[in-house]
């Protein structure tokens, strides 16, 4: 079951992105240290526009791996 983030995951979903994140998420999973590795977003964001991407891997080592593929 998903879970609200604390401010604590706030913070760690915000450095792990590099930005804040845009809409209301809940984590959806959490590493053996309790900090979020997938987070869910809210189908809609504040602004009214439609939240294309139900998921996010936020682990900070996967997304840099991911990010720097050819």
């Amino acid at each position: 079951m998903d879970k609200e983030p604390t401010k604590e995951d706030l913070v760690f979903v915000t450095e792990s992105l590099g930005r804040k994140p845009e809409g209301l998420f809940t984590v959806a999973v959490r590493d053996e240290a309790g900090n979020p590795r997938v987070i869910r977003n809210h189908p809609v964001l504040p602004n009214g526009k439609p939240m294309p991407t139900l998921y996010w891997l936020v682990a900070v080592s996967y997304t840099h791996l991911r990010a720097h593929e050819t």
